[in-house]
């Protein structure tokens, strides 16, 4: 029996037995899914076992260059430079909150997950961190870390400059 064949009897088998997929575009579909799974649990480890300083560089810099004025992310980089990276430039550990926070910001800010609407986005954030953000012991995390870190996360907290109003 070639190739062609197994496979066919396969998806017919499939089809009456109502497991599996049960045509060839399905089954692509399926291991495009498996294949996206695998990729994101991957960039996850690699995240987490990220520097400050290649966070910084490649993915924290380029987006400042892109929504912040040139005086504003040069001077942030003066203060990577001579004062964060030596301390922390290869430190690869970080805590799950923050990590859960910068996820949060990556995907809502930087790749399009964001959705312009009337309320303010700390909502849209607080909802993201509900669905995706764990401890790190991969549970849910709190309604207190919750709110926390959508202050963290929140691009419209703190863009007047300056100290916080209180």
């Amino acid at each position: 029996m070639t190739k062609a064949q197994a496979e066919l009897v396969s998806l017919k088998e499939a089809v009456r037995t109502g497991q599996g997929p049960t045509s060839l575009a399905e089954k692509r579909q399926q291991a495009e899914i498996q294949r996206k799974a695998e990729l994101a649990a991957l960039q996850s480890q690699s995240y987490q076992r990220m520097s400050f300083i290649d966070y910084w560089t490649n993915y924290y810099l380029p987006q400042a260059q892109r929504s912040k004025k040139q005086s504003s992310w040069t001077k942030e980089a003066q203060h990577v430079k001579n004062w964060l990276a030596p301390a922390f430039g290869q430190l690869a550990h970080h805590s799950s909150k923050l990590f859960s926070a910068i996820k949060c910001w990556e995907a809502l800010f930087i790749h399009g997950g964001y959705k312009e609407t009337k309320t303010a986005p700390k909502q849209q954030i607080q909802e993201w961190l509900k669905q995706n953000g764990n401890d790190k012991n991969g549970n849910d995390l709190t309604k207190d870390a919750i709110k926390e870190m959508a202050k963290i996360v929140n691009p419209n907290k703190f863009t007047g400059g300056g100290a916080p109003k209180q």
